[in-house]
């Protein structure tokens, strides 16, 4: 028996070998799958890095175009040919395999329209009144009341309103009403009577065109009524970052017409027709005070006239006011005569319907140069100088924020990268405000087919 110990230990041994090798094996392999997860996470960060980078880049031409042609709305309202699935890097030279973005937006009826989005074409929440929203049919009573509460200072509920007592009877986590300003429309998912649904509609996508998923009652994400039409919700008529600046369109404070003769001395400085400042001296030696800059149209008094007719009209606007101006001053909520739809005109008070349906009708006829500010109202004869005196506080010719939704993607692989930024441009510089992903929301476009229509995610 003791000559077989030899035998048996060295049995002992070769098992001991051999489950060490097969651990070592194991090992192995699984630092070998360790690395090939490593390898794999790390090309899908990069790819993930470079989807946001080639979006990025679509916010960023979009805002160059902004800034470029400040005069020309096609250059960033709707244009295909420069925002619509441009290269952003193309791998071996093939056309087909690369980065790519486009920068889309909701059009007017059930399409693509590949440009920015003009807040001033909203109604801004922050500066509007209670009847004017009413009066826009976009909201109910008892959501204005509830709005009304949740950012004013008191304590004291509207008739259909909800003040913090009620906010902080939720559960599970209550929590009082913010008494403060909205900085986002989304804020308002945190007030009584305002749902995912109502803000964001039924465009899961943020593109403007009606799909299956979007179109099928409650079967797939997002619930919609199915009844073939796109509800866009409140995001697409309402916003709370639309301002103006009390400045002509180089930046500069404009010329109080009222003011003293140093104020009147500034307008040998300017392009106007010396017959003009000769006609304001003309009127102010007199003693006579101007209603507004939009009075000098068409203007006589005493034998002299303004010289300033359809063509100089522009002009005046943008140089000139009836009261004191630094050029410090915000004009919060005053919306683009040029880019809002009909139903937000028709909601301004002394607007209403038949005149918004006029307003719409005659800027399509327009050139870029005409649109340059509001004069042409009282230029093409859509409404008299003194209506446009007592709506000049609410509407505007320009925009100072938009919202810029941009898809970066890949070919052929199909990775993307969407997102939503809201830009102001008010200090002559840009400033990025707010950016946020919508990659979750779904691909908005086709990549590489801008005349297509757009998919879900």
């Amino acid at each position: 028996m003791s000559r077989r110990q030899p035998h048996s230990r060295c049995g002992v041994i070769l098992v001991i070998t051999l489950m060490i090798i097969a651990a070592l094996a194991l090992v192995t392999m699984s630092l070998q799958l360790l690395s090939r997860s490593s390898l794999a996470a790390s090309h899908g960060q990069k790819n993930n890095l470079q989807a946001r980078q080639a979006a990025m880049s679509g916010i960023r031409r979009a805002i160059a175009l902004r800034m470029m042609y400040p005069d020309d709305a096609g250059q960033w309202l709707d244009n295909p040919e420069g925002l619509a699935d441009q290269p952003v890097v193309v791998q071996d030279g093939q056309i087909e395999r690369g980065w790519y973005f486009t920068v889309y937006a909701p059009g007017e009826e059930d399409e693509v329209r590949y440009g920015i989005i003009d807040e001033a074409s909203k109604i801004n929440l922050m500066a509007t009144d209670a009847e004017t929203m009413l009066a826009s049919n976009l909201l109910s009573p008892a959501q204005i009341d509830c709005l009304i509460d949740w950012i004013d200072k008191d304590d004291e509920e509207r008739p259909e309103g909800a003040e913090s007592q009620f906010y902080l009877s939720r559960t599970p986590v209550g929590h009082e009403a913010k008494n403060d300003q909205l900085l986002t429309v989304e804020e308002l998912l945190l007030v009584a009577g305002f749902d995912a649904p109502t803000l964001w509609g039924e465009d899961a996508n943020f593109n403007g065109t009606l799909e299956p998923n979007e179109n099928d009652g409650d079967e797939t994400f997002p619930p919609d009524n199915a009844d073939g039409v796109l509800q866009r919700g409140l995001l697409s008529k309402f916003t709370v970052v639309s301002w103006d600046r009390d400045t002509n369109n180089a930046g500069k404070p404009r010329i109080n017409i009222n003011g003293s003769s140093q104020d009147l001395a500034k307008l040998d400085d300017t392009d106007l027709p010396a017959e003009t400042i000769e006609f304001i001296r003309f009127v102010r030696g007199r003693n006579i005070r101007f209603s507004h800059p939009v009075m000098l149209y068409d203007l006589e008094y005493q034998g002299q006239s303004s010289g300033v007719g359809a063509d100089e009209l522009p002009m005046v606007l943008d140089l000139l006011s009836v009261s004191p101006s630094t050029g410090k001053r915000p004009l919060p909520g005053r919306i683009n005569i040029n880019t809002a739809p009909e139903d937000i005109l028709a909601a301004i008070a002394d607007i209403g319907e038949e005149l918004a349906a006029k307003i719409v009708a005659a800027r399509r006829t327009l050139d870029p140069a005409q649109k340059n500010s509001a004069a042409w109202l009282v230029g093409e004869g859509v409404m008299t100088k003194e209506d446009f005196r007592d709506l000049s506080g609410r509407i505007t010719g320009r925009s100072l924020q938009f919202r810029i939704r941009s898809v970066g993607y890949h070919r052929p692989s199909g990775q993307f990268c969407a997102l939503e930024a809201i830009v102001d441009i008010a200090q002559g510089k840009p400033r990025i405000l707010y950016l946020r992903e919508l990659t979750r929301c779904g691909l908005p476009v086709i990549p590489g087919d801008s005349a297509t229509t757009v998919i879900g995610g």
